[in-house]
Order: structure tokens, then C-alpha cells, then sequence
């Protein structure tokens, strides 16, 4: 297989982008972004217009602001409430756990925005936020690593949006959080069927540069323990996808210690286990790379990446060609 190289544009977004999610925001069938600034509590939408082609990869955008009540470090985007809308879920540098509704459209079909952020949880030092739903009742739960004093796995579990009998109101109802695995340095948690038994399993990077997969064992949050294998330097962002299209998830990591990134290859013949496929030295990326996010931007079936750097004013787009 012929390695991947990258065609690159440039979208500038403000002082310092940080933290990239995607998702579609007002349901035009199209990707849109959402950046959060890295120091400043606002963020930037990112309305696709254009879409990307094969003939002309950059895609173009509308941009709108949007104002957070902190400066947002790590955050998940999904259907919390089966209405159809994507909202964000979002962890602070003030150690909350957020929820940004989505507001839908107003009487004249246009879109909204977010609204005001509801609080669901405290935590301490939040490395990453994933949303699924793990114990089969249609509600995305919200999975959080944990990294320094805490060093913990835990999962919050969305028990739905229920009527209030006493005040009347319907909000969503949360447990407090479930510790899943404690005493390890966590840094990114990625959830995913990866040896397609039919249960989610989690996969998870440390800060001792290895990965691995928790192969859950039923919809009880029970997980067999990973056997990691070795990344790069500090693995801070991790996706998963089927670069290979073999019907077997793989994942990539974007390794800030050196400013690389590295694919692995999920091995069809013993499912949950990796072998490292390639090694990608990128110093365009800046002098600290440090978030990630996979979309098909050219539509050729395959998965782009788009990554951001911490003291740079751009983000850079991969293009992922097999």
C-alpha cells in the first residue's frame, strides 16, 4: 500500500484553534466545524457552504462566534436527546462537564444556534469526552478520561430526558460518574465495536505511549483489561476508523511529543489486536500539534485528517490517499 501524503489549505479561525469537532449543526446534509479557542472562552462555527470534491479539495465556510462560559479543553458532539439535533458536550478548565443544547430552527427555518450550557458533572484534570451508548438503551453516554492526581476511566450514564413530576419541566437525567479503570495516566478514550462481537469497546492512549482496546463483555460496563502496544510520544489525540476498509476499525494517533502521527492496523485474524502501519513525520504542523479530527472531505470514500497546532493561526487538512 502506497503511504498517504497530505495536500494542505488553510482556514483561519482566530488567535489560538484549539480543540476541532464536526458534526452536521443545522441539518443541511453538509459537515460543518466547530473550534474552540485554546485560552479564551469563545469558539467558532463553521458552516459548510461548498462541500469538498476530488477537483478542488479546500471547502468553503460561513463562519459564525459563539461565546463559552470557559475555555473549552476537550469536547464530544451528539444526539443527547433523540430530537435529530447535534449538541456539544464539553469539559472546562474550571472541571465541569457542560452540555450546549442545540436550539433548532426558528418559525422561518433557519437555524439558531446553542444555547446556554446545562451542568452535569464536576471533574478534575479532563483529557478527553466521548459520547455512545453503552448499555443498550438508545441514550449516548459520556465517557471522560482522567489524567494526573485522578487518573481514572469513567463513564456518566444518560438515563434520557424525562418530565419532572413535581416542577413539570423535562431535562435530561445523568448517574454520577462510574469508574471504569483507575491508576493509569489516560489520555484519550475512543469508543467503537472493535472485534465486531456487536458490544462497544473502548480504546484507550496513556501517557506511557501505548494503546489498546477494552473489549467489553456485556452492556453492565464490564471491560477485559487492554494488552497495549507502543505510539508515539505522548499519544494526546486518538480516532479510529477503517483507513483499509477490510470491515475492521483501526486507529491513528496524533503523538505531540514529536509532532507525528501514526496509523495502526487492526489484524483481521485476532480482532482487537493492532500492528503499526506507517509512521508520518509532519513538522508542517507547527511547533506543537495537538488536535485531530477525521471526515471525508473529497468524497473518495476515504477518511481526510485535520489537524490543529497549538500556536499556530491555521488548521491543516490531510488528504488521505491510499
Amino acid at each position: 500500500m502506497t503511504q498517504p501524503h497530505a495536500l494542505h489549505c488553510n482556514v483561519e479561525v482566530g488567535n489560538q484553534p484549539g480543540l476541532i469537532r464536526q458534526a452536521d449543526f443545522n441539518n443541511d446534509g453538509l459537515n460543518d466545524l466547530i473550534v474552540f479557542d485554546y485560552q479564551k472562552p469563545i469558539a467558532t462555527i463553521l458552516l459548510q457552504v461548498n462541500p469538498a470534491s476530488v477537483s478542488t479539495f479546500c471547502p468553503s465556510f460561513r463562519q459564525y462566534a459563539m461565546s463559552t462560559s470557559y475555555s473549552i479543553h476537550q469536547a464530544a458532539v451528539g444526539d443527547m436527546n433523540q430530537d435529530g439535533l447535534v449538541e456539544i458536550v464539553t469539559a472546562s478548565d474550571s472541571h465541569v462537564v457542560d452540555i450546549y443544547a442545540n436550539l433548532g430552527f426558528d418559525n422561518q427555518g433557519r437555524w439558531i444556534g446553542f444555547g446556554n450550557k446545562i451542568q452535569i458533572a464536576y471533574t478534575t484534570f479532563p483529557q478527553s469526552i466521548e459520547l455512545k451508548d453503552l448499555d443498550g438503551d438508545q441514550d449516548a453516554d459520556i465517557v471522560y478520561t482522567e489524567a494526573s492526581l485522578t487518573e481514572k476511566l469513567q463513564v456518566i450514564e444518560n438515563k434520557g430526558f424525562h418530565k419532572n413530576t413535581r416542577t413539570g419541566i423535562y431535562a435530561w437525567v445523568y448517574s454520577d460518574p462510574i469508574t471504569l479503570a483507575s491508576d493509569i495516566p489516560f489520555l484519550q478514550a475512543q469508543i467503537a465495536d472493535m472485534n465486531n462481537d456487536g458490544i462497544e469497546d473502548i480504546t484507550v492512549s496513556t501517557a506511557y505511549s501505548d494503546a489498546g482496546s477494552l473489549l467489553g463483555k456485556d452492556y453492565n460496563f464490564n471491560y477485559i483489561i487492554p494488552q497495549p502496544v507502543q505510539v508515539g510520544v505522548r499519544p494526546l489525540v486518538m480516532k479510529i476508523s477503517d483507513f483499509n476498509h477490510d470491515s475492521y476499525l483501526d486507529f491513528i494517533t496524533l503523538n505531540s511529543g514529536d509532532n507525528s502521527v501514526t496509523l495502526y492496523y487492526n489484524q483481521s485474524n485476532d480482532p482487537g489486536h493492532f500492528d503499526e502501519f506507517d509512521r508520518i513525520d509532519s513538522p508542517t504542523y507547527g511547533d506543537v500539534a495537538k488536535f485531530m479530527e477525521l471526515r471525508d472531505l473529497n468524497h473518495d470514500g476515504y477518511d481526510d485528517v485535520i489537524v490543529g497546532s497549538w500556536r499556530s493561526q491555521n488548521i491543516n487538512i490531510l488528504i488521505y490517499q491510499p
